[in-house]
C-alpha cells in the first residue's frame, strides 16, 4: 500500500512537471513548427541552438528563452492569434517567412522589447488590421509578396524605432495618407510592385523628409515603382520638407502638376522612367526646388519638347537623363530625313519615267518634244 502511495505521488509530480511546460498563450499557433535559432543576431556555429519543434506558441517555456534570432520557415501555420510570440525579452530577429500565413490578429506579438527586425514574407496575408505592429520596437518590417489589399489606417502608428518597411509585390490599390502617425523615423518605404493608381494630397504628411544617421543627414527613399499610378495630386509631397528618393518608373503617369515639387526645400534623385510622359512644361521645371538628377527615360516624349527639356536640363547642369529617348527622337528626325530624300529620289524617277513616256509618244507621232 505505502508502495502504490509512491508511485501514486511521483506520478503526481511528473503530471505537475509536465503541466508547467505546456505553454499558455489563448490558442495553439505553431504545431510541429521548426525553429531555428541562435544567440546572436550574426551567429557563428557557436551561438546556433539545436532545432527545435514548436507547439502552441514561443514564448518562454518553448525552450527558446535565451534566443536573440529566431526563424521559423517552410511551415503551415495559418493564423498568427493573440501571443503567438511572447515575452522573450532577449529576441532581436525574427523570421516567419513562407509559412502560408492567412491571417495576423491583433496581439500577435506581446512583449518583446528587444526585436528589431520582423519578416514576413512569402506568405498569404490578405489585410493588415490595427493592433499588430503599432507598439513595436522595430526598425525593419517586411511584408513583401503577400496577397496584402487591405491596410488599415493606423496599421502603421505608434513605432518608433521604425526605418525601413517593405510591401512589395502585394495588391494594395490605394494609398492612405493617415499611415505612418508617430512613427517619425523612417527613411525607406517601399511600395513597389502593387496597384496604386493615385498620390492624394498629403499622402506623405506623417513622414519626416531628412533624418540623422550616424551624425549625417540622410534623405528619405520611397520606392513606388511598377505600380498604376496615373493622377499625383499637387499637395501630395506637402509638409515632407525634402526627399532624398522618389521612383516613380513603370506607373502611368501622363503629366505632373506643375507645383506638385515646388513645397520641397530639395529633392535628391527622381525617377520617372518608363510612364506616359509626353512633356515636362516649362512651369513644372521652373517651378523645381534643387535637385540632384532626374531619369525619364522611356516615355512618349514629344519631340519639341524634348528638346526644351534638354535645353532647360543643360542650364541646370545636365541633371535631366533622357538619352534613350533623345536617339528615339533623333531617330525619328533622320527618318524623317531620310523619307523626305527617298521621296524626292522617288519624285525625280516619276518625272524622269513620265518625260521619258511622253518623249516615246511624241516620236511615235512624229512631234518632238525638246
Amino acid at each position: 500500500m505505502a508502495a502504490f502511495s509512491t508511485v501514486k505521488f511521483l506520478m503526481s509530480l511528473l503530471i505537475i512537471s509536465s503541466l508547467s511546460a505546456v505553454q499558455c498563450c489563448e490558442k495553439i499557433t505553431f504545431v510541429n513548427s521548426i525553429a531555428a535559432a541562435s544567440l546572436s543576431s550574426t551567429p557563428t556555429p557557436e551561438d546556433v541552438l539545436p532545432i527545435t519543434t514548436i507547439n502552441g506558441c514561443l514564448e518562454p517555456g518553448s525552450g527558446l528563452e535565451e534566443a536573440v534570432r529566431i526563424a521559423i520557415m517552410n511551415s503551415s501555420v495559418p493564423i498568427l492569434y493573440p501571443e503567438a510570440v511572447k515575452d522573450l525579452a532577449k529576441l532581436e530577429v525574427l523570421n516567419l517567412d513562407f509559412n502560408g500565413i492567412k491571417e495576423i490578429t491583433p496581439g500577435a506579438f506581446q512583449n518583446l522589447p528587444s526585436l528589431k527586425a520582423l519578416t514576413l514574407v512569402g506568405n498569404k496575408i490578405k489585410m493588415i488590421p490595427a493592433g499588430i505592429f503599432n507598439g513595436l520596437t522595430v526598425s525593419f518590417l517586411s511584408l513583401s509578396n503577400n496577397s496584402i489589399s487591405v491596410i488599415d489606417p493606423a496599421a502603421f502608428d505608434n513605432m518608433p524605432n521604425l526605418r525601413t518597411i517593405e510591401t512589395e509585390f502585394n495588391k494594395i490599390s490605394t494609398w492612405s495618407p493617415s499611415w505612418f502617425t508617430n512613427s517619425p523615423n523612417i527613411v525607406t518605404v517601399s511600395f513597389a510592385h502593387n496597384k496604386i493608381a493615385s498620390l492624394p494630397g498629403n499622402a506623405f504628411a506623417n513622414l519626416k523628409g531628412t533624418h540623422e544617421l550616424d551624425g549625417y543627414p540622410v534623405g528619405t527613399a520611397i520606392n513606388l515603382s511598377n505600380n498604376k499610378i496615373s493622377m499625383i495630386d499637387s499637395l501630395a509631397f506637402q509638409g515632407m520638407g525634402q526627399i532624398g528618393y522618389l521612383d516613380l518608373h513603370k506607373n502611368s503617369i501622363k503629366m505632373l502638376p506643375t507645383h506638385v515639387f515646388s513645397s520641397l526645400s530639395t529633392v535628391g534623385t527622381l525617377i520617372l522612367d518608363e510612364n506616359k510622359l509626353d512633356c515636362l512644361s516649362e512651369d513644372f521645371l521652373n517651378s523645381l526646388p534643387p535637385v540632384n538628377y532626374i531619369s525619364a527615360n522611356g516615355n512618349s516624349w514629344n519631340c519639341t519638347c524634348l528638346d526644351a527639356v534638354k535645353s532647360w536640363s543643360k542650364m541646370h547642369g545636365g541633371i535631366i537623363n533622357v538619352q534613350i529617348d533623345d536617339m528615339n527622337c533623333a531617330t525619328k528626325k533622320m527618318k524623317g530625313i531620310l523619307d523626305f530624300v527617298q521621296n524626292m529620289k522617288d519624285m525625280k524617277t516619276k518625272f524622269a519615267s513620265m518625260k521619258f513616256q511622253a518623249l516615246e509618244n511624241a516620236t511615235a507621232g512624229g512631234t518632238m518634244v525638246p
